[in-house]
């Protein structure tokens, strides 16, 4: 869900309320560490994520002017496809704001290690979930579809650190936002992307797995 080399990324937080997010962030443990949480668990999270995001536009100046910029009609996506707005980003909880566009997909990437949760704010969009079917020789990867799911505003999608840790995300909207929440985040360095190379069952793919650090600017047309 979060990537760290779009627009504002590595910038200071513009949200630091350390109370806040270990708040949220426990009551989101308790519910998604667990290895298959269901849809009371995922309509749980929903509504700890609303009621932060709520919390946050009523008294974080920083967090609505980024809504703001977000949102303006002028508002175009950047080179890479997507923003990314960092709002806390600590040993804890990485959470942010995610803008994802039409036709500009964010590619199969992994969050190795971590749990989260994204919160649709506006829009709609499309999370599909792989997990690895087979290491091949070199950088190759078959990965297996295991799930799909469509969210429009007020909805959430999981990511666990099983089978639904690999996804890909698109925007079924001109543009869709999302508040993300990320616990016990990753060691940057140890992600990945997984671009498609061929297709060879209907939910299986062969992937090329590529380190975080890759120029995925170049190669992501």
């Amino acid at each position: 869900m979060l990537q760290r080399n779009a627009t504002n990324s590595g910038a200071t937080p513009i949200v630091e309320t350390p109370s806040i997010w270990e708040t949220t962030a426990s009551a989101l443990r308790a519910l998604i560490d667990r290895n298959t949480p269901g849809e009371p668990e995922r309509q749980a999270v929903a509504r700890e994520l609303r009621s932060l995001h709520h919390h946050l536009r009523q008294t974080t100046p920083g967090y609505q002017g980024a809504l703001e910029d977000a949102l303006a009609p002028e508002s175009r996506p950047p080179a890479v496809g997507w923003s990314w707005k960092v709002l806390a980003d600590n040993p804890a909880v990485r959470g942010g704001l995610l803008g994802i566009y039409a036709g500009r997909p964010i590619p199969a990437h992994d969050h190795p290690g971590s749990r989260g949760a994204l919160l649709v704010l506006t829009g709609k969009l499309r999370v599909t979930w792989f997990a690895i079917q087979r290491q091949m020789p070199g950088d190759l990867t078959e990965l297996r579809r295991v799930a799909q799911q469509d969210c429009r505003a007020g909805e959430t999608a999981l990511i666990d650190a099983g089978e639904r840790n690999i996804h890909h995300v698109v925007a079924l909207t001109e543009r869709c936002f999302t508040l993300n929440l990320l616990l016990s985040p990753f060691a940057e360095p140890e992600r990945s992307w997984y671009l498609p190379i061929i297709d060879t069952e209907p939910d299986v793919m062969i992937v090329r797995r590529l380190p975080r650090k890759a120029p995925l600017r170049a190669t992501v047309q």
